[in-house]
């Protein structure tokens, strides 16, 4: 979603590239999206379906092999509890 300067917002898709060249490879490109989705393999997963410490080890994973900053969005959901969340940082 994007804000717009009215105040409302207006929703955009937003694909990753990997998503795209899988789709294209499979042949899949003509196909609904939720087609595509559905037919991904298990390991494809959404940032919401992999656990938040997950989302720091990959950015920890990298790290040696990058010489500037690493900007990584966490996702974490509503009902996360606190002190789960507070630990991600540490």
């Amino acid at each position: 979603m994007a804000r717009q300067p009215d105040g409302s917002q207006k929703p955009y898709v937003v694909y990753d590239h990997a998503f795209l060249a899988y789709r294209d490879f499979a042949g899949l490109a003509s196909h609904e999206d939720q087609e595509v989705v559905a037919q991904l393999p298990a390991h494809w997963v959404t940032a919401h379906q992999i656990h938040a410490l997950d989302h720091a080890a990959m950015s920890a994973a990298v790290a040696p092999y990058v010489d500037t900053a690493i900007s990584k969005t966490v996702n974490v959901a509503e009902e996360y509890p606190y002190e789960a969340f507070v630990g991600i940082y540490r």
